[in-house]
Protein backbone atom coordinates (compact mmCIF):
# COMPACT_ATOMS: atom_id res chain seq x y z
CA UNK A 1 0.00 0.00 0.00
CA UNK A 2 1.34 3.39 -0.93
CA UNK A 3 1.87 5.89 1.71
CA UNK A 4 3.36 9.35 2.26
CA UNK A 5 4.58 11.38 5.31
CA UNK A 6 6.56 14.29 6.05
CA UNK A 7 8.70 14.59 9.63
CA UNK A 8 10.57 17.57 10.60
CA UNK A 9 14.08 16.66 11.08
CA UNK A 10 16.31 18.21 13.94
CA UNK A 11 18.51 20.40 11.83
CA UNK A 12 15.69 22.24 10.62
CA UNK A 13 14.81 20.13 6.96
CA UNK A 14 11.79 17.48 6.43
CA UNK A 15 12.15 14.34 5.43
CA UNK A 16 9.58 12.86 2.85
CA UNK A 17 9.24 9.16 3.02
CA UNK A 18 6.65 7.59 0.65
CA UNK A 19 6.30 3.87 1.01
CA UNK A 20 5.96 2.33 -2.36
CA UNK A 21 6.82 -1.78 -2.03
CA UNK A 22 8.37 -3.28 -5.34
CA UNK A 23 9.03 0.27 -6.69
CA UNK A 24 12.25 0.70 -8.90
CA UNK A 25 12.38 4.29 -8.77
CA UNK A 26 10.21 7.35 -7.00
CA UNK A 27 10.77 10.57 -7.94
CA UNK A 28 8.49 14.13 -6.37
CA UNK A 29 7.51 17.29 -8.23
CA UNK A 30 6.78 20.05 -6.34
CA UNK A 31 6.55 24.10 -5.66
CA UNK A 32 9.42 23.47 -3.54
CA UNK A 33 11.48 22.22 -5.47
CA UNK A 34 10.57 24.93 -8.29
CA UNK A 35 8.13 21.81 -10.14
CA UNK A 36 11.80 20.07 -10.91
CA UNK A 37 11.76 16.47 -10.74
CA UNK A 38 13.56 15.07 -7.72
CA UNK A 39 14.62 11.28 -7.34
CA UNK A 40 13.83 9.82 -3.66
CA UNK A 41 16.48 7.61 -2.41
CA UNK A 42 15.40 4.02 -1.10
CA UNK A 43 16.07 3.13 2.30
CA UNK A 44 17.47 -0.46 2.00
CA UNK A 45 14.28 -2.40 2.76
CA UNK A 46 12.94 -2.39 -0.47
CA UNK A 47 9.71 -0.34 0.49
CA UNK A 48 10.46 3.14 1.66
CA UNK A 49 11.75 6.03 -0.13
CA UNK A 50 13.14 9.39 1.33
CA UNK A 51 13.78 12.95 0.64
CA UNK A 52 15.60 15.40 2.84
CA UNK A 53 14.61 19.01 2.01
CA UNK A 54 13.74 22.38 3.19
CA UNK A 55 10.44 23.33 2.90
CA UNK A 56 9.11 26.78 4.48
CA UNK A 57 5.86 26.56 6.50
CA UNK A 58 2.41 27.39 4.65
CA UNK A 59 0.40 25.48 1.79
CA UNK A 60 2.09 23.23 -0.82
CA UNK A 61 1.43 21.54 -4.05
CA UNK A 62 3.24 18.06 -4.53
CA UNK A 63 3.09 14.79 -6.96
CA UNK A 64 5.35 11.50 -6.64
CA UNK A 65 5.58 9.29 -9.80
CA UNK A 66 6.20 5.69 -9.56
CA UNK A 67 8.86 3.71 -11.80
CA UNK A 68 8.30 6.51 -14.37
CA UNK A 69 4.75 6.60 -14.41
CA UNK A 70 2.35 9.45 -14.70
CA UNK A 71 2.52 12.23 -11.74
CA UNK A 72 -0.02 11.25 -9.49
CA UNK A 73 -1.12 12.74 -6.15
CA UNK A 74 0.53 11.32 -2.88
CA UNK A 75 -1.72 9.39 -0.81
CA UNK A 76 -3.54 10.43 2.07
CA UNK A 77 -3.03 14.65 0.43
CA UNK A 78 -6.13 16.19 -0.80
CA UNK A 79 -6.08 16.26 -4.63
CA UNK A 80 -6.71 20.22 -6.33
CA UNK A 81 -6.68 20.63 -9.87
CA UNK A 82 -3.98 23.00 -11.38
CA UNK A 83 -4.23 25.43 -13.93
CA UNK A 84 -2.84 22.74 -17.02
CA UNK A 85 -6.09 20.39 -16.05
CA UNK A 86 -4.05 17.70 -13.90
CA UNK A 87 -4.32 17.27 -10.26
CA UNK A 88 -1.46 18.04 -7.50
CA UNK A 89 -1.77 17.07 -3.81
CA UNK A 90 -2.11 19.57 -1.18
CA UNK A 91 0.79 19.58 1.83
CA UNK A 92 0.31 22.28 4.43
CA UNK A 93 3.97 22.42 6.94
CA UNK A 94 3.84 24.17 10.37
Amino acid sequence: ALRFAVAVDPEGTRTIRVRVPGARRVALMADFTDWIAVPLLPTGDGSDWVLSVFIAPGVHRVNVRIDDGPWIVPPGLTAVRDEFGGASGLLVVQ
